[in-house]
């Protein structure tokens, strides 16, 4: 785009600052799933733990563990798998 001739500077630029704008949205689309992301799981263990069904800190003792890691991990790959094949047919 910057190297085309047949554009103007005036529209080059109005193209540079719509990617630009493209590529902040897409930033705020990533900054704030992963504030989702992370946010709502422990909002909820958090809720648990002020309802008196559960304990905040045992929750987060769990979720650290490597057995709990691991089988996550495996399960994880295993649906992606899954997902992709039944995708490819």
């Amino acid at each position: 785009m910057l190297r085309d001739d047949s554009l103007s500077d005036r529209e080059k630029e109005e193209a540079l600052q719509q990617r630009a704008r493209r590529l902040f949205k897409l930033l705020g689309i990533l900054v704030g799933g992963s504030a989702l992301a992370l946010g709502l799981p422990l909002l909820g263990v958090w809720l648990v733990e002020q309802l008196g069904i559960g304990s905040y800190g045992r929750t987060l003792a769990v979720l650290q563990r490597i057995d709990f890691l691991s089988g996550v991990t495996v399960v994880g790959v295993l649906g992606y798998l899954v997902v992709r094949r039944v995708r490819a047919s």
